[in-house]
């Protein structure tokens, strides 16, 4: 019989993996080469990326956890605390609101105020008290990164974010180290500064243009956050779609809508007319501003797209064919295999029957095409797969990445 596992029981391999980060390690091995640099640097990462004791990362993640599971007012609350002191936010150049009086660090004082900070742009800040016992000092303000370019805002300090009850991430060192899902926990290992994510499988494993691949992830991270559940099928451009009915009216008359492409393109030359002649750096400056509001405008647009019942249908320059599209599902699906993102290589048998309709009918259009092609499903429940084409015409599953961590 498995054991249940809690967050504390990962206490000591989290905290592990704080300190084999890159920059305490850095700050080691300046220890005896550059003495003084060492000294000057610990100083500062004790303010921006402190390290917590066993005793208290496991307090932290207990109280996450308990609290995650909490009410209030008859809704479910989520949050974000980050381990940071008042000054430490201050030095980061965050807005900070210390309380009069701070809080006790317990579930129910969590719960019940954590309606007053919205967790993707505040924080609730903790920090060890005069008596020694951690507390909540007050709110750590740092803006609104939902829009950027890319979604994820990595803070430097740990930070424990809760995404729905008894599930939340853990990020320390500007990366991803944890994320605990209910009764199972999945730690992220970064070798030598490589992460295993949806990037890295399009471009290494399925030789996708590198910023192609980048820019798919970032609308796969937008079809998560929609929180509706979605499905974008990308085909080898001039190839035959088979399988695919497109929307009557929700095609593009004439050519396919390039929006996207056209950015990612612009994106690529700016470098180059750069070195080619002189141009003041307040205008360099500018005109990387405006790409990335168009960039974002574009990633927004065709996420959205999504949204809508049915496919988006896209090539692999990332001209858009139209959306609503309906699949064939009357065809018969070969093998299915599927690979968790956790442990890639190692294959297992799919139980398609299992899945619900947008899965079902992304396997059938993988199987169905001739050539290359890639779905990529977002639940709306928030996990997100994707299948791909193998080339002896069976079907591979890589997923769940669960409410798109990972990606």
């Amino acid at each position: 019989m498995r054991a249940v596992k809690f967050p504390r029981d990962e206490a000591a391999n989290i905290l592990k993996a704080m300190e084999e980060g890159s920059s305490w390690a850095l700050i080691r091995s300046q220890e005896t080469s550059d003495p003084a640099n060492a000294v000057r640097n610990r100083s500062l990462s004790n303010l921006v990326r402190p390290l917590p004791s066993l005793d208290q990362l496991e307090e932290l993640l207990d109280i996450a956890y308990v609290a995650s599971t909490l009410e209030e007012e008859g809704r479910r609350v989520d949050f974000t605390l980050a381990y940071l002191s008042e000054e430490g936010a201050r030095e980061l150049k965050h807005r900070t609101f210390p309380f009069t009086t701070p809080l006790p660090f317990v579930p129910s004082r969590l719960a019940k105020y954590a309606l007053a900070a919205v967790p993707l742009t505040s924080s609730f800040g903790v920090w060890t008290g005069a008596d020694g016992k951690l507390e909540i000092w007050g709110l750590t303000h740092h803006g609104n990164h939902v829009f950027d370019v890319d979604f994820a805002f990595l803070p430097t300090y740990l930070s424990i974010r809760v995404l729905r009850a008894a599930t939340f991430t853990v990020h320390f060192d500007e990366r991803l180290l944890l994320l605990f899902s209910r009764d199972h926990i999945r730690i992220f290992q970064e070798e030598a500064g490589k992460r295993i994510g949806l990037v890295e499988i399009l471009r290494d494993r399925l030789c996708i243009d590198a910023d192609v691949a980048v820019a798919l992830r970032r609308v796969c991270e937008r079809m998560v956050a929609l929180r509706h559940g979605g499905t974008l099928l990308l085909t080898q451009k001039g190839g035959e779609k088979i399988g695919v009915k497109m929307h009557d009216t929700l095609t593009p008359r004439g050519q396919a809508f390039a929006l996207l492409k056209d950015v990612v393109d612009a994106g690529r030359r700016p470098v180059v007319e750069a070195r080619e002649k002189a141009v003041r750096e307040g205008t360099i400056v500018h005109q990387r501003y405006a790409h990335e509001e168009k960039h974002r405008e574009a990633l927004d647009f065709v996420a959205q797209l999504t949204a809508v019942d049915g496919a988006v249908l896209l090539d692999d320059d990332l001209s858009v064919y139209g959306f609503g599209a309906t699949i064939a599902t009357d065809t018969k699906v070969p093998p299915v295999t599927s690979e968790h993102p956790g442990e890639l290589g190692s294959k297992k048998p799919y139980d398609l029957e299992r899945r619900g309709n947008r899965h079902r009918s992304a396997v059938a259009f993988c199987a169905q095409q001739k050539g290359p092609v890639v779905a990529f499903v977002a639940s709306q429940d928030g996990d997100f797969s994707i299948m791909t084409r193998e080339l002896d015409g069976s079907v591979n599953v890589i997923g769940p990445f669960e409410l798109g961590v990972g990606l």
